[in-house]
């Protein structure tokens, strides 16, 4: 099967790289970047392990692209397509150019087809469902800015799987002076916006303002705009959820975070470059 998630290692010694799977230390390789490293530890595993599209999440995180201080995302490899009710779940119709969920979330709960694979996956225009056992592990429990709402799957509510409801995520922001030239997205009949950029555009696909982060001890929040909620944490939990062997699919990424001198919010980003090649 292609597209599969296979956790990785990394090292350095003295002017080369080295890259291995944990799962399969057999298959390692060497280059004189990282770069070059994973991209023949990519070819080995389509020759061995028959996967031509491999997806690598590294236990000890790859080292930043840019300077500057950066965050930790949790989020779902794959993405689930079994939700049977969407159109019941907001208190306003999907939006009739984007399909974007308007309104409030309603008291409706999410209704599945069949259990997720996956201890996390994303949906559309929704947020993340997770499993019980991973939301234990993260303490979301105990967080004031998320809900946890069951699921019902298969007509039974579930005590397994749970949908994770941000009450205000941190939105993302744009890197000023950076256009999001295919990343960039404002729907003008219901106003949504959303920005990421490519990787030769800026170092990171996604930014928030460092003026909107919690006190650092806290250790999980969400970030995101809408319901497409992403989950935050500290690098400490980051390491603990991708080493360990419990939790199916999960992977990480890495979100920079911008002083005030050098954001914009959506709205300002939008209002200056008011013609963008992904509004509708």
């Amino acid at each position: 099967m292609e597209e599969q998630l296979w956790k990785a290692i990394w090292k350095r010694a003295g002017r080369k790289y080295s890259v291995a799977l944990v799962n399969h230390p057999k298959l390692r390789a060497t280059g004189k970047t990282l770069d070059e490293a994973v991209e023949k530890l990519g070819d080995l595993i389509s020759e061995e392990l028959g996967d031509a599209v491999p997806h690598l999440e590294f236990v000890n995180p790859l080292p930043a692209s840019g300077s500057g201080r950066f965050i930790f995302t949790l989020a779902g490899h794959n993405q689930n397509y079994d939700v049977i009710n969407a159109d019941a779940l907001f208190d306003s119709a999907q939006c009739p150019k984007c399909h974007n969920q308007m309104g409030e979330r309603n008291e409706e709960l999410i209704q599945l087809r069949k259990p997720p694979e996956d201890d996390l996956m994303f949906t559309d225009w929704l947020g993340q469902i997770i499993s019980r056992r991973l939301a234990t592990f993260l303490k979301l429990q105990k967080c004031n800015e998320v809900i946890l709402r069951p699921i019902v799957i298969r007509g039974k509510v579930s005590s397994e799987f749970l949908e994770v409801i941000s009450i205000s995520p941190r939105p993302y922001v744009a890197k000023k002076g950076v256009k999001g030239s295919w990343g960039e997205f404002w729907c003008k009949k219901c106003e949504r916006k959303s920005i990421m950029y490519m990787p030769h555009e800026a170092d990171y696909l996604h930014y928030v303002a460092a003026d909107s982060l919690p006190d650092p001890k806290v250790s999980v929040f969400p970030v995101g705009v809408g319901y497409e909620v992403d989950i935050a944490v500290s690098k400490t939990l980051r390491e603990a959820v991708i080493r360990s062997g419990q939790f199916k699919n999960v992977v990480s990424h890495m979100v920079g975070v911008l002083q005030k001198r050098e954001y914009l919010t959506l709205e300002e980003y939008f209002s200056k470059f008011k013609r963008s090649k992904r509004a509708t």
